[in-house]
């Protein structure tokens, strides 16, 4: 009940308006890289009525002076988790005023166990109702591993009866695909596959170890997450035979180094060249390996998002700062730069990046960190313009949804972001909010600030 005291009745002093104009905006084509100044932008309910360089005249809309700005479609963040199945606490749901507060208006879920599908289906009816506002669940899956499994309270399977019996349940609980995770057998994972395409049901996650990333795309799998397992820079070695057959555990600082230093580019080019006849997407959630690298430095500990992080999660944070040696900070840091190059390498193959964040890891901020996301893509040589797209358009695409979300575009759902600078000149202005309309409701920058502290409270409750 307090999660709708904090986020409905605050919400009610916020313009109950069915129409909204912006007036002389800039709208930005995220397919194209057009801007189109002087624009007005009518939105009627919660579509985009009309974009036009003619007045526009709208009895009772809330107008909204877009001289100088830029209006762009909603953000996303491609891999978030709400839900805290290790610890089994309720979900995150401050995470919410969070998102939009950052111009974040979808969201992909990772981890919904069956048994708390009815938060996903509760959040899906308020957000298209706007009893309180929240992003979009677009997409929400459930982890499957193998055994012993990567995470406590993780569902497994050990062979292929129980890989395709589990893609049936998983399927008939309620989620959108099936996310498989690493420890999965070569046996089990290569059922799931079969048994998701015979069913029509999306597969996404992790190369499981012993599978690689070209028989997973070949295998169908949807989308491949993170970067910077060591199978996975085998895979891409120049010096693949040498390292193929040593497991993880037993490669020292000194071979992790080398395997590492000997990323080859054509090896990616080719990879990409997989993906690409696959449509296999890439989710890189380089923010988290750029965390990782910095995980003994003080200013991680210093950041003032800390106060959008819970007591519990200070704690654990605390303690998984403290566990990295500053001696093997060198090793980091190259693993943090090859994940720049492989997405790098990647993207200029053709490859699908799509922006997400990891959200429930230490060190990364509901809404703040899919922007950082979005600065390292253009870190590792993408153009502001291919990185916006990697939160926009690209998951439009992706989930399906490319018809009614991901571009400003007549007819469209009004999910979208005023900015008061140009993206397409320095990514880093999409953090220069200025309103944000979701699901055609407006939210001015007052609106916005006050979810930042309605996020607070809901913290300190906790």
């Amino acid at each position: 009940m307090k999660y709708l005291i904090l986020l409905f009745i605050p919400l009610q002093l916020f313009s109950q308006k069915t129409s909204v104009l912006f007036q002389n905006v800039n709208v930005i084509d995220v397919q194209t890289g057009k801007v189109s100044g002087n624009q007005n932008v009518l939105i009627v309910g919660n579509r985009i009525e009309k974009i036009t360089s003619k007045a526009v005249a709208r009895k009772n809309a809330t107008v909204v002076n877009g001289t100088g700005k830029f209006l762009i479609p909603g953000l996303w963040d491609m891999h978030v988790h709400i839900f805290n199945n290790v610890s089994e606490r309720p979900p995150n749901e401050y995470y919410h005023p969070l998102f939009i507060a950052n111009g974040v208006c979808s969201v992909r879920e990772m981890w919904t166990k069956p048994k708390n599908i009815h938060y996903i289906n509760r959040w899906r009816t308020d957000a298209e109702t706007q009893l309180v506002v929240i992003p979009r669940y677009i997409e929400v899956g459930t982890l499957v591993d193998g055994v012993p499994p990567s995470w406590p309270n993780s569902d497994t399977v050990t062979n292929a009866e129980e890989g395709r019996a589990m893609v049936r349940e998983v399927k008939a609980g309620g989620v959108d695909f099936f996310k498989v995770y690493g420890r999965l057998s070569r046996e089990a994972y290569f059922a799931i596959a079969e048994e998701c395409k015979k069913l029509n049901f999306p597969f996404a996650g992790h190369v499981p170890l012993g599978i690689t990333l070209a028989e997973a795309s070949n295998a169908g799998q949807k989308s491949q997450e993170h970067l910077g397992f060591w199978e996975m820079f085998t895979e891409l070695s120049a010096k693949e035979e040498k390292f193929k057959n040593i497991k993880p555990a037993d490669l020292t600082p000194a071979l992790r180094l080398e395997l590492l230093q000997s990323l080859s580019e054509q090896k990616c080019s080719s990879l990409a060249e997989v993906f690409v006849k696959n449509r296999t997407a890439l989710c890189p959630t380089i923010i988290q390996y750029r965390v990782a690298m910095i995980g003994d430095d003080d200013s991680i500990k210093k950041d003032s998002r800390l106060n959008y992080a819970d007591s519990s999660d200070k704690r654990k944070w605390a303690e998984f700062a403290a566990r990295f040696k500053p001696e093997n900070r060198l090793l980091r840091e190259v693993r943090y730069q090859k994940g720049l190059d492989i997405i790098r390498m990647m993207h200029s193959g053709g490859v699908q990046l799509l922006a997400g964040t990891d959200l429930g890891n230490p060190f990364l901020y509901a809404g703040f960190s899919l922007h950082d996301e979005l600065a390292l893509f253009v870190q590792a040589g993408l153009s502001p313009m291919s990185a916006l797209q990697t939160a926009t358009i690209n998951p439009a695409k992706y989930a399906g949804k490319e018809k009614e979300s991901g571009t400003v575009t007549q007819g469209k759902i009004a999910d979208l972001v005023l900015l008061d600078a140009n993206p397409l000149k320095d990514i880093s202005n999409t953090k220069k909010i200025n309103a944000v309309v979701v699901n055609g409701r407006l939210l001015s920058r007052k609106d916005l600030d006050r979810l930042l502290q309605q996020a607070k409270e809901m913290i300190r409750d906790l």
